[in-house]
């Protein structure tokens, strides 16, 4: 039975922060954030060595999620390079550049397909004859 989507809905989805360092530092991405029955929760990427890139979710149902883009020092120590805050899941992409005296980073459009370590999420919907799944995390 082929499904009608003419009638789907959005729903909720997870959403994810993608950085692609092209920087001569290495970089990780640090999200903050709180669920309905939670206190703040704190989770990050791996090290993100030049050439390399990395996704982290924000959970369906997180909110008030800070997200810092940081960079490790000569020292060993992280510092910050940008940060944010969003009310919800969303799907932002960033990419570094530069090295330890200049460091940048800068927002970038999200590729298409899957290029991080994580699916892309996809979004839900609801049709006449099924009910549509949003992606699952790898087991």
């Amino acid at each position: 039975m082929n499904c009608d989507f003419s009638n789907t809905v959005q729903g909720p989805f997870d959403g994810y922060i993608q950085l692609k360092n092209e920087a001569l530092f290495v970089a990780r991405i640090r999200l903050v954030y709180t669920l309905k029955t939670s206190k703040y929760r704190t989770s990050k990427t791996q090290k993100v060595l030049k050439g390399q890139s990395k996704k982290i979710i924000m959970p369906e149902g997180a909110h008030t999620i800070f997200y810092y883009i940081e960079y490790e020092n000569a020292l060993g120590k992280w510092k910050e390079l940008k940060s944010d805050m969003h009310h919800e899941p969303t799907i932002i992409c960033f990419k570094t550049s530069g090295s330890l005296l200049k460091a940048k980073c800068e927002e970038i459009e999200c590729p298409s397909g899957d290029s991080g370590d994580v699916p892309n999420p996809k979004p839900c919907c609801r049709c006449k004859c099924r009910r549509c799944c949003c992606h699952r995390r790898p087991e």
